[in-house]
C-alpha cells in the first residue's frame, strides 16, 4: 500500500502542467514555533495562510507570516529585531528574489561555503534551489544514577530545496550514539524503544546507537493546495503536548493533502505505522519487517474571527495485518471528504475511531487561550450517573500563553493542563491502538493521568535564551498482572472492572520534573547549551521513590535539543 500510494502521488505531480511555489517544512523545534506564536499573539490577530494548529508548517507560509506581522510593529525590542533577522535568514529564499539579494556572510569559507549565514552550501540557478548544511550535536553531563557518563553524539546532514519551483524536497539524516540520563534509560528498558526514535541497538555497556532519517517531497498543483509524501512526524494542536497527535514517537510514512481556502484550512493524512517491534536485550531485531497498521485522519480548521479559530479532528486506526481483517487495505478510507465514524459503522468494521475539536483565542495582544477535547468512546447515561464505566474514554487539554509577562519584554509564560481517562487510546490490540513503534501517538504519559506543565522563556539578549520547565503529573500505573488503563498497547478487553473506574486508579504515581536551560546562539543555528534536569517519581503503594538529577553542557548545529521532558 505504501509504495502504491507514493507512486500515485508522483504520477499526479508529473501530470500537472502548472504548479505554484512550494517549500520544505519548518522543522518541529519547539523554540522555533514559539517565535511564530509569540508574534501572532502580539499582532492581535490571525493571519491569512498561517494556521498554527497543524504542524509542521511550510517555510513559505512562515516567511509570508513574518512579512505580515512586520507591518504591524511586533518586532519592537532588540531581541525581537534579532528574532526577525533570524527568521528571515533561515527562510531567505522566500524573501530574496536572487542570491545577490540574500543575506551575505561577512567571511565565506573558501568563497563557496557559508556565503549566507544559514547554509553551508547553496545553489540557486538553472531551475534548482539547493540548501545543504551539516548537523552536529555533542552533549556531555553527569547523573549520579547512571552507570556511565551521559552524552549524545550526533553527526549528519540536512538538505532541502526546489526543482523548477514545482517540486520541493527535504532530507535529514543523522547517526547517533548516546548514554541517556537514568530516567530516560528506564523508559528504554521498560518499553524497549528510544523516545522519539526508531530502530536502535546497544552501544557499549550502557549506551544506544540509532539512525534518525526523515525526508519527503512537496508539491503544489494550485495556489491553495499542497501535497506531501515522505517520512516525518506531524503535530496537531497549539500546546506543548497534544492530545490528538504529537511528535513524540518515531517518524512514519505519510501522504498529506492540505487545502487553504479563504478562512478554512483542511488537512488529510494517510500514514503507515508500526503496530509493534521485535526486540532482544541489546536492541531491536532487524531480520524481518515489523507488523504494520494504518492511520487516516483529517482536521478542518476555521478562522471564525480575526483572533479566534476552531478545528474538528477525526482519525481511524486500522490494520490489514490483524487477524480480524481480511488482509487488504480498505479503499473507502482513501476518500478525504467523508465522516470516518459514519463510514466505519457502514462497513461494520472493528477499527478504532477517535474524534475531537480544538480551539484558540488570541486576545489583548498578550494572551492566547487554547484547548483540545478528544473523544474515544462515551456513554452519556453512564457519564451522567457517574458509574465510572470503563469505556468512558476521553482526553482534554487547556492552556494559556502570555507574552511579555507583566510588560517585561521577551518574558513569555505558557501554562497547560492535560487529562486522559483510563483506557483512552487503547483498543482491541496494538494493531488498532493509537500508538506507533511502541510509543504513544499523543501524550507521552499514555492514559490514566492528570498533568500540569509550565514553560517560562526569557530572552534578555537576542543571542541568549533562558528557559525553565516544570511538570507535575499524577497517574495510575499498571502492574505486570493488571491493566488499569495506563498503557494503550494493552487490549482494552483486559480491563480490571466494568464500573467504578477513575483517573489515577491502579498504582498511584506522582512525577515531578524541573528543567532549566540556557542557550547561546554563537552563529546562525549554532548553539551552546547548559541544562539541569531534576525528576522525582514516587509510587506510594509500593514505597518506590526515584530521584534523578542531571547536569549537562553541549553544542549543537542545525538541530533541536534532544532531552525528554516526561
Amino acid at each position: 500500500m505504501q509504495k502504491n500510494l507514493a507512486f500515485v502521488f508522483l504520477l499526479f505531480c508529473l501530470a500537472q502542467t502548472e504548479s505554484f511555489a512550494q517549500s520544505a517544512n519548518v522543522p518541529l523545534w519547539s523554540d522555533y514555533y514559539h517565535l511564530l506564536d509569540r508574534y501572532e499573539i502580539k499582532s492581535g490577530k490571525m493571519h491569512d495562510g498561517y494556521f498554527s494548529s497543524f504542524k509542521p508548517t511550510l517555510r513559505q507560509s512562515a516567511a509570508a507570516f513574518v512579512d505580515s506581522v512586520s507591518n504591524v510593529g511586533v518586532f519592537e525590542s532588540s531581541s525581537d529585531k534579532f528574532n526577525e533577522k533570524y527568521l528571515r535568514q533561515d527562510n531567505w529564499e522566500f524573501f530574496a528574489d536572487s542570491l545577490e539579494a540574500a543575506p551575505q556572510s561577512k567571511k565565506p569559507i573558501l568563497k563557496y561555503f557559508y556565503r549566507t549565514p544559514s547554509d553551508a552550501f547553496h545553489v540557486q540557478e538553472d531551475g534548482i534551489d539547493l540548501h545543504v548544511s551539516p548537523v552536529f550535536q555533542f552533549d556531555v553531563g553527569h547523573d549520579a544514577n547512571s552507570p556511565s557518563t551521559p552524552f549524545i553524539n550526533t553527526r549528519g546532514i540536512v538538505v532541502r530545496g526546489r526543482i523548477d519551483e514545482k517540486l520541493g524536497f527535504y532530507t535529514y539524516l543523522t547517526e547517533n550514539q548516546a548514554v541517556f540520563p537514568a530516567y530516560t534509560q528506564r523508559w528504554i528498558d521498560r518499553w524497549h524503544v528510544v523516545p522519539n526514535e526508531g530502530f536502535w541497538k546497544r552501544f557499549g555497556e550502557a549506551g544506544t546507537d540509532y539512525i534518525t532519517a526523515n525526508g519527503y517531497l512537496t508539491f503544489s498543483p494550485t495556489k491553495h493546495i499542497h501535497l506531501q509524501a515522505g517520512h516525518d512526524k506531524l503535530f496537531v494542536g497549539n500546546g506543548m503536548r497534544s492530545m490528538f497527535l504529537s511528535d513524540f514517537s518515531n517518524n512514519y510514512f505519510f501522504l498529506r493533502f492540505n487545502a487553504k481556502i479563504w478562512k478554512f484550512n483542511y488537512t488529510n493524512v494517510i500514514a503507515r505505522l508500526k503496530a509493534d517491534v521485535f526486540y532482544y536485550n541489546d536492541g531491536l531485531l532487524g531480520t524481518k519487517e515489523f507488523p504494520n497498521k494504518n492511520l487516516v485522519m483529517h482536521q478542518l480548521n476555521w478562522q471564525v474571527t480575526k483572533n479566534f479559530n476552531v478545528g474538528l479532528f477525526e482519525a481511524v486506526m486500522f490494520s490489514p495485518e490483524d487477524s480480524l481483517r481480511t488482509g487488504s487495505f480498505d479503499p473507502n478510507y482513501l476518500n478525504p471528504f467523508i465522516f470516518y465514524r459514519g463510514l466505519e459503522q457502514q462497513l461494520g468494521s472493528p477499527d478504532n475511531v477517535l474524534v475531537g475539536f480544538d480551539a484558540k483565542w488570541n486576545f489583548a495582544h498578550h494572551f492566547s487561550a487554547y484547548g483540545q477535547f478528544l473523544l474515544d468512546e462515551l456513554s452519556f447515561t453512564n457519564l451522567k450517573n457517574k458509574t465510572g464505566w470503563w469505556s468512558n474514554k476521553y482526553a482534554y487539554q487547556l492552556g494559556l500563553k502570555w507574552v511579555d509577562v507583566a510588560n517585561v519584554s521577551n518574558l513569555d509564560l505558557q501554562l497547560e493542563h492535560n487529562y486522559a481517562r483510563p483506557y483512552t487510546y487503547a483498543h482491541q490490540s496494538s494493531y488498532t491502538s493509537f500508538t506507533h513503534y511502541r510509543q504513544p501517538l499523543a501524550n507521552p504519559l499514555g492514559a490514566n493521568f492528570k498533568e500540569w506543565v509550565a514553560v517560562l522563556r526569557y530572552q534578555p539578549l537576542g543571542k541568549l535564551q533562558l528557559t525553565a520547565r516544570a511538570m507535575l503529573a499524577s497517574q495510575g500505573e499498571d502492574t505486570l498482572a493488571s491493566n488499569w488503563g495506563r498503557n494503550p498497547l494493552l487490549p482494552y478487553a483486559t480491563f480490571e472492572r466494568e464500573f467504578g473506574n477513575f483517573t489515577g486508579q491502579g498504582v498511584a504515581t506522582k512525577i515531578n520534573l524541573v528543567g532549566l536551560q540556557a542557550s547561546y546562539q554563537l552563529l546562525h543555528n549554532l548553539f551552546i547549551d547548559a541544562r539541569f534536569i531534576y525528576r522525582k517519581e514516587q509510587q506510594e503503594s509500593i514505597s518506590l521513590r526515584k530521584n534523578d538529577q542531571f547536569f549537562g553542557f553541549g553544542i549543537r548545529l542545525n538541530t533541536d535539543t534532544k532531552h525528554h521532558y516526561f
